[in-house]
């Protein structure tokens, strides 16, 4: 089951180097909080063509 899906659309000229900085200024420090590792069991991170996804996972056990 999914807790998260955020998509972050990317609108610029140097869409590799956003990218890079959206991961490591926003994603990277995100799943380090505690909040999201008690929470969250799987998670997925993806550069995509003109998004970077973070999805966080809850374990079947916990899905309602």
């Amino acid at each position: 089951m999914i807790l998260l899906h955020w998509a972050a659309p990317i609108a610029t000229l140097d869409p590799f180097r956003f990218k890079e900085q959206v991961i490591r200024e926003f994603v990277g420090p995100a799943l380090r909080l505690p909040e999201v590792q008690s929470a969250c069991r799987r998670l997925y991170a993806a550069k995509q063509q003109t998004e970077v996804w973070l999805n966080l996972f809850l374990s079947s056990e916990e899905a309602p």
